[in-house]
């Protein structure tokens, strides 16, 4: 679906579409993650913005047209004045994936954890 989202994405009139090889990667970045949901997906002035959100969380997989690719998580302060910002310059489908697993709720995480220990087993 994320495939089809950006190759058909409607820009503006006269508005410069992200390369193909920017869009080629957001496509194998995502596409590696079987059991993420669907992102909102933004474009303009040839850059990409894919973006997830859980309650306060947020990341997004920021792709620019020169080739780098970025994923910012974004936690906002209870009130909604301000928030906590992290950005991580190496992008791949492990640290994505990591990235998204942060907007689950802690007692999902834990469950997770606690389950894949005792099929280890």
């Amino acid at each position: 679906m994320v495939k089809k989202v950006l190759r058909y994405y409607p820009f503006e009139e006269n508005e410069e579409r992200p390369s193909a090889q920017v869009i080629d990667r957001a496509i194998k970045i995502v596409e590696g993650l079987k059991e993420a949901s669907q992102p909102e997906v933004s474009a303009s002035h040839r850059e990409l913005e894919l973006s997830w959100t859980n309650g306060r969380r947020s990341v997004r997989l920021l792709a620019c047209n020169d080739g780098t690719f970025k994923i910012h998580k974004y936690e906002s302060r209870v009130g909604g004045v301000g928030g906590d910002d992290t950005f991580i310059a190496d992008v791949n489908p492990k640290t994505l994936r990591q990235s998204l697993r942060w907007l689950e709720p802690e007692s999902a995480r834990m469950y997770a954890t606690t389950l894949a220990t005792a099929t280890a087993g």
